[in-house]
């Protein structure tokens, strides 16, 4: 399969009593979050998950085994340091995987990993979904190899999705200032609002 004009990453918040909202619903005040989690220290380890979405309809990634939000940020943050995507001098530390063929990767808490790739052709990535060999295949556990995705198109959601991350983080460092001046999230929330690149 190839997706080379229609994707949409979501970033999921879940709360502590299993409320969920995309972070584009949370910038439209439609949700809510959970009081101890409004300031950017608190912030920092919230549950979460992330969904794939092609053709505006078909989720073809749905996971909320990640742990926290953050482990999904930097997914994404790891994405575009590798793609040359993201301003050099204050992202160096992210381009972790620079000389390999891997993009970024991350496992969840089933084992199971979600490898984004180089592919040959140097216009796409491959994404996989791939079974840690001691599970199970269940039901709606829907693995899958090689899904071609636009590389332009990955990295152009990629940031409308990081976007939405930061800006929320920027609303919640609003409420409680003096509990989100010192924290590591703001500081990556400052770099990131204040790269010339987005």
């Amino acid at each position: 399969m190839i997706i080379n004009n229609n994707l949409i990453i979501n970033l999921i918040y879940s709360n502590d009593i299993g409320g969920r909202w995309r972070l584009d619903e949370l910038l439209r005040d439609e949700g809510f979050i959970s009081d101890e989690h409004l300031n950017l220290e608190e912030f920092f380890d919230v549950f979460g998950g992330i969904e794939l979405i092609k053709d505006k309809h078909c989720i073809f990634y749905q996971s909320f085994y990640h742990y926290d939000l953050l482990s999904l940020v930097t997914f994404l943050l790891y994405s575009l340091a590798s793609l040359n995507a993201l301003d050099e001098k204050l992202f160096e530390a992210l381009n972790i995987y620079k000389n390999t063929n891997v993009v970024s990767k991350i496992t969840d808490g089933k084992g199971d990993l979600l490898l984004l790739e180089n592919d040959k052709s140097d216009l796409f990535l491959k994404l996989s979904y791939i079974k840690d060999s001691k599970n199970i295949i269940h039901k709606n556990d829907f693995y899958f190899q090689d899904l071609f995705i636009d590389k332009t198109l990955w990295i152009n959601t990629t940031k409308v999705t990081l976007n939405e991350y930061f800006n929320l983080l920027d609303k919640i460092s609003k409420i409680e200032p003096e509990l989100s001046n010192n924290s590591f999230l703001n500081e990556l929330k400052n770099k990131w609002l204040g790269s010339v690149i987005n």
